[in-house]
């Protein structure tokens, strides 16, 4: 009988793939504008003086947050499509014939990332709002209950899968990024144009409905939890599954 070789445990994996997140000079390069960035925005919010009031933490981290779903999706799609881009796919898959064990724990890897976004987000805050009183002498506001923190973790991690879901099925960064950004802009138009279409659009546009996880959001209601699945099935499980079923009928090859 031939011995088959143990599969490789999945915290290895993620383990790997978490490491070739900072490997390519883009995905380097993305994650340190990300976190000047989020500084960047923290630092504005203090300075810019259109809060009306006194600047809250619960501003700070609502506006650093809101840079989630503009910078994930990207990294989501850097993630997955680095086995493309960068032409290790077939060494990847030939050492883990198991292909979705390898996208999955590029999925995990994201996750990790999104955590480490909030908890960067989480400290930008802090730090933006306990100098409050010494830049403008004005009082420091701890307004943002645990409840709203947490809300941020599953809402980064939301649009990290829709970044890995679209990279997954085109298997190419530039085509899913230019969806990531142009179909919630289209939807935004046809909720312009069209009289009465914003409330159908909610059930579609992630954009929108996913916003009700926003930390400074108040109470979800049942219907926007609907809405909001709805929009999750349709960005991330239904681009997840086509991905899947491309990666598994096709050869892995180049031209």
């Amino acid at each position: 009988m031939i011995d088959l070789a143990p599969a490789t445990p999945v915290p290895r994996l993620f383990a790997v793939e978490l490491r070739k997140t900072v490997d390519t000079l883009a995905g380097f390069w993305l994650l340190v504008a990300t976190a000047v960035a989020v500084v960047g925005v923290a630092a504005l919010t203090l300075v810019a003086g259109d809060h009306g009031d006194d600047p809250t933490f619960g501003l700070f981290f609502k506006r650093t947050i809101g840079m989630g779903s503009v910078v994930l999706p990207v990294l989501g799609i850097l993630a997955v499509t680095s086995e493309w881009s960068q032409r290790t796919a077939i060494t990847t898959f030939a050492l883990v014939p198991r292909r979705e064990r390898v996208i999955g724990a590029k999925l995990l890897a994201g996750g990790a990332l999104a955590l480490a976004f909030v908890a960067l987000c989480l400290v930008a805050s802090v730090g933006a709002n306990a100098l409050v009183p010494v830049l403008t002498g004005g009082d420091a506001h701890w307004n943002l209950a645990a409840a709203g923190v947490a809300a941020a973790v599953p809402y980064m991690v939301m649009w990290m899968l829709v970044g890995g879901a679209f990279g997954l099925l085109a298997m190419s960064s530039a085509p899913a990024i230019g969806a990531i950004f142009l179909i919630p802009l289209g939807l935004a138009w046809l909720g312009v144009a069209i009289p009465g279409a914003g409330d159908a659009l909610r059930w579609i546009d992630l954009g929108s409905t996913g916003a009700e996880l926003n930390a400074a959001h108040p109470a979800i209601s049942g219907q926007d939890w609907a809405q909001l699945a709805a929009g999750v099935a349709l960005w991330v499980f239904v681009p997840l599954a086509l991905g899947f079923l491309r990666l598994h009928r096709q050869d892995v090859a180049f031209s």
